[in-house]
């Protein structure tokens, strides 16, 4: 009877020994899981800051450099400064047109009203 005890003992303890290896390998797996989960929580705020931050800068920066441009542009070609409505641009290009012309060949009574105001304010 001693003998089956200290089987059984023996079987306990090798048993116990191996659960213990086991436990060891979760944990150290359990660590390894964790700092990949604080990894990405990290790498994913990163990343969407790097996805917002320039998002927000142009958002702050873009508009007044583009009025500048658009500005530069308008003065490059003439149209005027400031912004314009488009029927200013028209009125502008309109009496661009109207001042290149050869008057002395064009009858008159042809020309709408509008371009005979331009003619007249001319």
């Amino acid at each position: 009877m001693d003998e089956d005890i200290k089987k059984i003992i023996r079987q306990n303890a090798k048993l116990t020994k191996h659960i213990h290896e086991l436990t060891e390998e979760i944990n150290e797996t359990t660590k390894k899981i964790r700092r990949f989960t604080i990894i990405s929580e990290v790498m994913g705020i990163i990343k969407l800051i790097i996805i917002i931050v320039p998002i927000i800068l142009g958002i702050l920066y873009l508009p007044p450099i583009i009025s500048n441009l658009l500005e530069d542009y308008k003065n490059l070609f003439g149209i005027g400064g400031g912004v314009t409505g488009s029927n200013d641009i028209l009125q502008n290009a309109l009496q661009n047109m109207v001042n290149n012309l050869d008057v002395k060949n064009i009858n008159s009574n042809e020309l709408p009203t509008e371009i005979m105001q331009i003619l007249n304010t001319r």
